[in-house]
């Protein structure tokens, strides 16, 4: 009895791993393409759960088509090369019409002459990742555009007031080469009659005595022409 208690507390704190962490697992007979899997492997695919083995193509069927064809060439192609895992992402359309993200790996189980009979794995929800990942990737697009194509001056800068990376603009605004400003000091182009009062402000903002740095003063042309701008400096700070 304490043998039985002790199994099913161990399934339990199995089954509440795998949901937490979005995990599923299967095991698929290759000789019968017939389908095993955990619960949570069939609340991933959106099916309802089976104790009974499943048709492997009630699983296949809910890839993209374009998808479906990459994934199952690939493990073709694990299987010919007598590779033991294969693992792949792609996309699925559950029966309730939401599309998700998966990403799967599995190993190949073969018998004595190197025969594969099983291929047992674990599935994954990646779609929140995805998603993060391409909300990145738009944020950087539309940063790169502001960057590139912005009437407004923008530079990034070390610890040391020394630029990283200008646009356009910037150069413009300061009459020299990105060659020329890219490794020049930020307190280079400050008029010097204004040097000591940004060089107090931006070693407060670098240390964290104040959360962003907004001051006018004067900078410098490469003509040596003064102009007064409008500064405004947020630090990037390690998480």
């Amino acid at each position: 009895q304490d043998m039985k208690n002790e199994l099913r507390r161990r399934h339990e704190v199995l089954a509440l791993a795998e949901e937490c962490a979005g995990i599923g697992v299967w095991d698929v007979d290759l000789k019968t393409l017939m389908l095993e899997g955990t619960e949570q492997f069939f609340r991933i695919m959106g099916l309802e759960p089976s104790s009974s083995p499943i048709a492997i193509d009630a699983t296949r069927r809910l890839r993209f088509p374009d998808e479906q064809e990459r994934v199952m060439q690939g493990f073709q192609q694990a299987l010919e090369s007598g590779a033991d895992v294969f693992e792949s992402e792609y996309r699925i359309r559950r029966p309730d019409g939401q599309t998700r993200w998966i990403f799967g790996r599995g190993r190949v189980i073969r018998d004595e002459q190197g025969v594969p009979y099983r291929y047992s794995g674990v599935d994954i929800d990646i779609t929140d990742r995805k998603q993060s990942e391409a909300a990145l990737r738009d944020s950087e697009e539309r940063f790169r555009h502001v960057f590139a194509q912005g009437p407004l001056g923008i530079a990034t800068a070390g610890t040391d007031f020394r630029f990283h990376a200008v646009n356009p603009a910037f150069c413009h605004m300061l009459g020299y080469t990105e060659a020329e400003l890219t490794g020049m000091s930020f307190l280079d182009l400050v008029h010097p009659d204004d040097r000591k009062t940004c060089l107090a402000a931006g070693q407060a903002l670098v240390e964290g005595g104040i959360p962003r740095l907004q001051i006018e003063e004067r900078f410098v042309r490469k003509s040596g022409e003064a102009f007064w701008v409008a500064v405004n400096v947020a630090p990037i700070r390690a998480l």
